[in-house]
Formats: C-alpha cells, sequence, structure tokens
C-alpha cells in the first residue's frame, strides 16, 4: 500500500524558467500524474485525481511503488535514490511497446482556484531527459528551480517518506530527529560540510591552506565560467535581439521605402497628369494662336485690300480733281468763247443788217434808175436824135454796166450774207457744243462735288484707314497676349516637365539607394556585420549644418563607399555582388589602408584652421578610421579670404561654402544641384540612425 498526502504548500511565488510567468497563488496540491511506457506501465495512464489524503493499493508488483518511483523521476531526484542507473532503465520493456511513442511522466498540480501547472520529464533513446513546464521547453536547472519553487526540494526528500523509513523516524532519537528535520529542511548537507571544512582545517592548518587557494582558484574559474556563460547566454541573446531589430529595421525601412516610392508614384502621376492637361491646354492655345493667325493673315489680306482700295479711290479722287480743275479752266475757255462767239454774232448781225439795208439801197437805186430809163425813152422816143440816141445808148450801157456792177455787189452781198449766216451757223454750232460740254462738265463737278465734299470724302477714306490700322493693332495685340499665354503655357509646362524629371531622378535615387542598401545587408548576412560595416554616409554625419556644404564636397567621392575591415572581406563582397549582378560597390578596407600623418598646421598662425574630420560625427571607430583615411590632408576653413592667406600650405584647403583650393594652387566653387542632392543624404542617414 502507498499513501500519498496532497499538504497545501502555502507558498506564493511567480514560477519563471526559459519564458513561463506563471502567477499559481497559496494551497498547491497535488492533482494527476500522467505516465506512458513508464516502467510497468505500458502506453498512457492517468493516475488520480488525488484528495488531500489518497491510498493506492495493489498485490505485489501492481506498480504501487512505479508512482512514488513517477513522481520522484518528475520532480528531479537522482537516478540512485529511484534505484535507477540511466534515466532507460525507467523505459517499459514489454514487446507490445509502440516505440513510435516517447515515454514521459507528466505531474499536475492544482491551487485553491483551479489553475493548474504540469511538470513532464520525456525520456529521449539516448538515455537524456527533456523537461517542460506546461508544455513549454525548459531548461533542467530552471525546471529543477521551479519545482523548488513550489516547495518541493528533490535534494532534501522532503516531500517523499518512503514506507521503510516510517519506523525508523519513529524510534530516532531527538537528536536523529533533528538531523532527519535539517535534511528535510535542506540545512544537513551544509552542516555536514561545514563539519568537514572544520574538521579539515583543525587536522591540517597548511593543507587546509592550498586546499581553500585550490577552491578559491576553482570558484574563480567557476565564477569565470559562469561569468562567460552567462556572457554566451547575454550575447545570444543580445544576438537574438540584434537579428529580431535588424528584422524590424528591415521591415521599417522597407515601410518607410515602399511609403515614400507609393507617395513620389502619386506626384508622378499628378505631374503626369498636370502635364498631359497643360499639354492639352498648349495645344487649345496652339490651335488658337493658328486660328489667330490664320484671322491675322485674312485681316491683314483685307487691309491690304482696304489700302488697295483706298489707295485706288485716291488715285480717282486726284484723277477727278485733276479732271475738275481742268473741266474748270476748259470752262472758262468755254465761257470766254461763248462771249467772243457772242460778239462775232452781234458784229455779224451788225454787219448783216448794214449789208440788208445796203441791198435795200441798192435795190431801191437799181429800181429808181430802171424807171428813170423807162421815164426817159417814153419821153425821148420820137423826137431823139441820133446823138441823143447814142448817148442815150451810151447811157443805157452805162447803166446796164452799173446794174451790172450793182447786181455782181448784191451777189457779193449776197455771197457775204451767205458766208456770215454759214460763220453764225457754224458759231450757233460751236455755242451748242459749248453748251453741251459745259453741261457735261457741270454734270461732272455735280458728281464730284465741291472741294468740302471731298475733303469728306477724304477724311472718310482716312477714318476707314485709321480704324483699319487700330483693328490690325489689337490683332498683333491680341496675338502676342496669345503668345504669351502660349509662352507662360511653355514655361509652365517646361516647370512641369523639370518637376517631372526631379521626382523621377528622386524615385531612380529611391530606387539606387534600395538596391545599395539590399546589397549592404545582403553582405552583411553573408559576411556578419563586424566585417561589413556599411556605408560611409550611413556612419558620420556633420557635427553642425554648417559644415554640410564643405563635408559633402570634400567625401563627394567616398559618400557612397562600404566600409569593411579588409581587403579580403571587399574581394569576397566583389564576388557576392558579381554572382548576384546586385548594385556596383567601392570599398574601404580600414585594417589595410595605409595610416598617414597629419598636415602640419604650424604655418597657419592668424588664420582659424581646423582638420575637417574633427567637425565630422562617427557611428564606431571603424567609421573614425575610413573617415580619417578619406579627409587626410584636408582642413576647413570660415572663408575664401583666410584661405587665400595660406600661402603653399602644403594640404588641402575647404571654405564652408564648398570652394576648394588644391594643393597645386588649383580652385574650384560654386555649387549644383547635384551637390545639393547629395548634401540632402546627411539627412536621410541620420532618419536612417534614428530608426536603427
Amino acid at each position: 500500500c502507498a499513501c500519498i498526502t496532497t499538504m497545501p504548500s502555502g507558498l506564493t511565488k511567480r514560477l519563471s524558467g526559459n519564458g513561463v510567468p506563471t502567477q499559481i497563488g497559496e494551497n498547491l496540491r497535488l492533482h494527476t500524474v500522467e505516465v506512458c511506457d513508464f516502467k510497468s506501465y505500458a502506453g498512457e495512464h492517468i493516475i488520480g485525481p488525488f484528495d488531500n489524503f489518497t491510498c493506492i493499493i495493489g498485490p505485489n508488483g501492481a506498480g504501487k511503488s512505479n508512482v512514488v518511483d513517477a513522481l520522484s523521476f518528475a520532480f528531479g531526484l537522482t537516478l540512485e535514490s529511484v534505484r535507477a542507473e540511466s534515466a532507460k532503465d525507467f523505459v517499459h520493456r514489454g514487446k507490445s511497446r509502440d516505440k513510435s511513442r516517447i515515454p514521459f511522466v507528466k505531474v499536475s498540480l492544482i491551487n485553491g482556484e483551479d489553475q493548474v501547472l504540469e511538470f513532464k520529464r520525456e525520456i529521449k533513446d539516448d538515455g537524456k531527459t527533456v523537461e517542460f513546464i506546461n508544455d513549454k521547453k525548459s531548461k533542467f536547472r530552471d525546471y529543477i528551480e521551479n519545482v523548488k519553487s513550489c516547495g518541493i526540494d528533490p535534494d532534501a526528500r522532503n516531500f517523499l517518506i518512503q514506507q521503510m523509513e516510517i519506523q525508523s523516524i519513529i524510534n530516532k532519537s531527538d537528536q536523529d530527529l533533528a538531523s532527519f528535520f535539517e535534511r528535510m529542511s535542506g540545512s544537513l548537507q551544509l552542516k555536514a560540510e561545514y563539519i568537514n571544512a572544520f574538521k579539515k582545517r583543525n587536522q591540517a592548518e597548511e593543507a587546509h591552506a592550498q586546499e581553500a587557494e585550490i577552491r578559491q582558484s576553482i570558484n574563480r574559474k567557476k565564477t569565470s565560467l559562469k561569468e562567460q556563460r552567462k556572457e554566451a547566454q547575454q550575447y545570444e541573446s543580445l544576438r537574438e535581439k540584434e537579428s529580431e531589430l535588424h528584422r524590424l529595421r528591415i521591415v521599417a525601412r522597407a515601410v518607410v521605402q515602399n511609403n515614400e516610392l507609393e507617395r513620389l508614384c502619386n506626384e508622378l502621376e499628378d505631374c503626369l497628369q498636370k502635364a498631359e492637361a497643360e499639354d492639352a491646354a498648349v495645344e487649345e492655345m496652339q490651335e488658337e494662336a493658328a486660328a489667330m493667325k490664320k484671322r491675322r493673315a485674312a485681316l491683314q489680306k483685307e487691309f491690304k485690300l482696304q489700302e488697295k482700295a483706298v489707295e485706288k479711290m485716291e488715285k480717282e479722287v486726284a484723277k477727278a480733281t485733276e479732271r475738275r480743275t481742268k473741266a474748270t479752266a476748259t470752262r472758262k475757255v468755254a465761257l470766254k468763247s461763248k462771249a467772243g462767239v457772242d460778239k462775232e454774232i452781234s458784229r455779224a448781225l451788225v454787219k448783216k443788217k448794214e449789208v440788208s439795208e445796203k441791198i435795200k439801197q441798192l435795190s431801191a437805186e437799181v429800181k429808181g434808175l430802171q424807171r428813170r430809163v423807162e421815164e426817159s425813152e417814153a419821153a425821148q422816143l420820137g423826137n431823139i436824135s441820133a446823138a441823143d440816141l447814142k448817148e442815150f445808148n451810151t447811157l443805157q450801157s452805162e447803166v446796164r454796166r452799173q446794174s451790172k456792177s450793182l447786181i455782181s455787189q448784191k451777189g457779193e452781198l449776197q455771197q457775204g450774207m451767205e458766208s456770215i449766216s454759214s460763220e453764225l451757223e457754224e458759231v450757233k454750232e460751236r455755242q451748242t457744243q459749248n453748251f453741251h460740254r459745259t453741261e457735261i462738265l457741270q454734270q461732272q463737278l455735280e458728281e464730284l462735288g465741291d472741294e468740302a465734299t471731298s475733303a469728306r470724302l477724304e477724311k472718310e477714306l482716312l477714318a476707314r484707314k485709321a480704324a483699319l490700322v487700330k483693328k490690325v493693332a489689337a490683332l498683333e495685340k491680341e496675338e502676342r497676349q496669345q503668345s504669351a499665354a502660349v509662352d507662360a503655357l511653355s514655361a509652365k509646362k517646361s516647370a512641369a516637365n523639370a518637376s517631372l524629371q526631379q521626382v523621377e531622378a528622386r524615385v531612380s535615387k529611391k530606387e539606387a539607394n534600395s538596391k545599395a542598401l539590399m546589397a549592404i545587408q545582403a553582405m552583411q548576412k553573408e559576411f556578419d556585420s563586424r566585417n561589413v560595416i556599411g556605408r560611409l554616409v550611413d556612419l558620420c554625419q556633420p557635427k553642425d549644418r554648417r559644415y554640410t556644404i564643405a563635408v559633402t564636397v570634400a567625401l563627394v567621392k567616398y559618400m557612397d563607399s562600404v566600409v569593411v575591415t579588409n581587403t579580403h572581406t571587399a574581394e569576397e563582397c566583389i564576388k557576392l555582388l558579381t554572382n548576384r549582378k546586385m548594385h556596383r560597390m567601392e570599398f574601404i578596407p580600414i585594417h589595410d589602408i595605409k595610416s598617414r600623418n597629419d598636415p602640419d598646421l604650424s604655418r597657419t598662425r592668424g588664420v582659424r584652421v581646423q582638420l575637417l574630420r574633427d567637425v565630422i560625427d562617427v557611428t564606431s571607430a571603424s567609421a573614425g578610421k575610413a573617415v580619417d583615411f578619406v579627409t587626410h590632408n584636408v582642413v576647413l576653413v570660415e572663408s575664401k579670404e583666410d584661405a587665400l592667406k595660406l600661402k603653399d600650405p602644403g594640404f588641402k584647403v575647404i571654405t564652408l561654402d564648398g570652394t576648394v583650393f588644391e594643393r597645386n594652387g588649383m580652385m574650384s566653387g560654386g555649387t549644383d544641384s547635384s551637390q545639393l542632392s547629395k548634401a540632402d543624404r546627411w539627412s536621410e542617414a541620420e532618419t536612417r540612425s534614428q530608426l536603427r
């Protein structure tokens, strides 16, 4: 019969061991024992639950003692105390045992709040054991400490009294009982050690001193080993934390870069949309400008036609004015001719009247002579003598001759009258023609109007010409405005293209930076971060912002260089980059680079000079060696005037604004966008440092 008393432990302790922070509380007692292929128990068995007092009964060989052995094994007693030489002695040896099962013993403890604490030990094929607390793997030392925290001391065996020991305990003397209780409390071992040490000291002080010295040496070694083990554990813990932090840093960096890339992509899309909109606006303005050019060309053509019409009208006006002048002169001449003709007509009429009167007079004289002749003939016809007849004939002949003369004169006068009549007709005809011409000229003058009308026409023509000129000027002004608008849109387009190029450059720079970081992470993972330290831009930082330009100019060739420990590491990194076709990089092997002497500053009196490396903060001594290498023989001054005061200094001089004075006398200066973008990388490096 085996009796098990599960008395409360009365302890309140926080259990700890490999991450098992379980606050169990008070009144901890045995609940169940679970075994698998343990000694006589084949397969899995759960023994319990146990009450405050539980008896296990059965015939011999039923396995009652094996329950106590299972408790002893689970609570970490030594193998000798449980009648075994190896843990394999606890494994069930039956032929029916399934070897795929792992033998184990699990003991469950429970408190008043039904919170369970489980201790489990598995037995491997090689005889070694694996410990678990609440199904979490634990080291044996932590396992035993957690068992002891529950009030169970495997060394003192304060939880186990075998049946054969009960009678001996009853028969013990007071001193033996005291020793028993000391053993149960764990103080007996200390007492034996104390007595043994006391006896050894009394027996031989020298031997004791020697042994004490040996013990101290052993203790020191033990302490050293413990410290080394503790340091190793701390190192492993730190390595794990470092790996975790490195992973978190990579994740954070990836998130930041991903957000930055998304932001840049959004900016790029916005710029593209703006560029497309501005292109459309430019095209629309260009179409409007083309339409304006066409309208301008049409108006210029119309203006030229109007100018030609104005010139033609001016010519016609000039011709009309000339014709008017000529008509006026001709009219005056015609009026003068008319007055002469009128005078000639008057003279002709007077002459005609005189000739008519003379003809009448001659006709009267002819009639009088004829009558006289007839009368003479009638009176003297009878008594006329020959002489009288001769005289009569002579007179008659004379009369006839005079009559003929008068008749001829009459004919001449009639001819003259006819000539005068014809001349008069001609004059009248000329007068009629002149009258008609005068009417035509008058009509032309009426059509042309007076000088005021001509002036009005000229004024209207000038007004039309001025209106056309004003319209053309307005069109030219509108065209200039359109051209200015097109130029403004072109400028906006150029600015948008420049912004787009900047965004693309930033994206490409981010991508290149990401590739470089990925390459460095790959090299650090492959060759350890202690051998591949990092990029120079990530390992140093100007102490003050006013040194940023000078430090950037000095380190511009080495900012992306990777700092490594030695040449061998650099060669291996180059092979890795070549095999993986990764970003090309330069390396600074700090242990293989030759150290150089500092520049001689004895000839810089009167000028404030400092070494450039003194204005640069570094993250480690390795980074400091790299900075010393790249900034060797470089000094910093405030201004160009200070630099010019250093005549033939024998070292390179840089001013705060980035002006460089070489040793050979060459100078360089100014600022470009590439330097500004590289100067901005110090702030990016600071951000990455903060993330780390």
